[in-house]
Parts: C-alpha cells; structure tokens; sequence
C-alpha cells in the first residue's frame, strides 16, 4: 500500500503538471512563468500532499521530516551525485538572489520553531502565526520570480522551450482531474500505510 500510495501520488504530481502546463499554453502564458509556477509547484505537489494529509491526520512528524528530509535530500544527494558525474556551473545571479532565498527559507523554519512569534512560549510548535509569516516569505518570493520574469521577458530573452505538445481542452481537464484524484488518494494511502 505504501508502494501503490507513492505510485499514485508521483502519477497524479505529474498527470496535473502536465495539464495545468497545457492550460497554461493555450493562455498564451510565457514559457518562463509556466516554468517558475506550474511546473516548479508540480514537482513540489508529491511532498506537499503528503505532508498536508500528515497534518490533517495529527501526524505532524511525517510531516515535518517529510519537508526536513526532501529539502536536505535534494541538496546533499541530488546536487553531490550531479556534481560527481559533471561539474555544475552557477550563475552569479543564482549565488547572489537565489541561494539567499533558499537559507532565508531555512532559517525561517527554525525561528517559526521557537518562541519568537508566539509571547515566549517555547513549545516547538509550528503555530497559526508562524504559517502567516511563511506564506508571507512564499508570497514575496513568487512576487520576486514573478518580477525576474517579466524583466527578462522585457529585455528580449527568450526562455527555454519546455517541448511540450499542444493539448486538447478535453485532455487538458481529463490529466487535471486524474492529477488532483492521484494526489489526494495517492497521499491519504501514503500517510495511512
């Protein structure tokens, strides 16, 4: 059941990214948005479900250790064996704006996790507060995005293709809703198991 739970909920991540990119398209969005929203929010889907169904369940640990661990992951194994195989190059803007973000990030999980926000009560608790100022963080680093975007847009770069196929509105809403019953089964088997 845990096998068939991750299974669902990577099919259903990938099935949604897939047609929210394809809507996207045929909004005419730019590549660069699609990328820095829809798929960036697409691969993040498998850990956001599975810690929001942690939560909902009052298993807070899965939840906490899922995110802790996922981000720890991606930057120790990830970038190591990638690094291994071939040299990465980093762009001065990713050093200077982007890393920053990252560890601004991390470090707010450790202040929402002590007793700066909540009338010095040390409980480690990640309150109703703690969340706000969060989702605030999030909201100025998409605004951020938002903003390179539209200045490179602006500037006459073009971004990356991502190479997908045009699609029709009917697969289009058919890979959204088999995304979205992927995630939410795929993470209710996933806690439970």
């Amino acid at each position: 059941l845990l096998l068939v739970g991750i299974a669902l909920v990577l099919l259903g991540a990938d099935k949604l990214t897939d047609g929210a990119t394809g809507l996207a398209r045929r909004f005419n969005v730019t590549e660069m948005v699609i990328g820095l929203t829809v798929v960036a929010f697409g691969t993040s889907l498998p850990e956001f479900v599975t810690s929001f169904m942690s939560a909902l369940k009052g298993s807070s640990e899965i939840s906490i250790g899922n995110i802790v661990g996922s981000n720890t992951f991606n930057v120790l194994m990830i970038v190591g064996c990638s690094a291994l195989v071939s040299p990465i190059v980093i762009s001065k803007s990713t050093i200077h704006k982007d890393i920053p973000f990252a560890i601004l990030a991390t470090l707010s999980l450790v202040v929402s996790l002590d007793a700066v926000l909540d009338g010095g009560q040390f409980e480690n608790l990640i309150s109703r507060t703690d969340g706000l100022m969060l989702l605030g963080l999030f909201a100025v680093f998409m605004f951020y995005t938002f903003s390179i975007a539209r200045n490179k847009d602006g500037a006459g770069e073009q971004p990356q293709a991502l190479q997908i196929a045009p699609m029709s509105y009917g697969r289009i809403f058919l890979y959204v809703i088999l995304g979205l019953a992927g995630l939410v089964f795929g993470g209710n088997l996933f806690v439970d198991a």
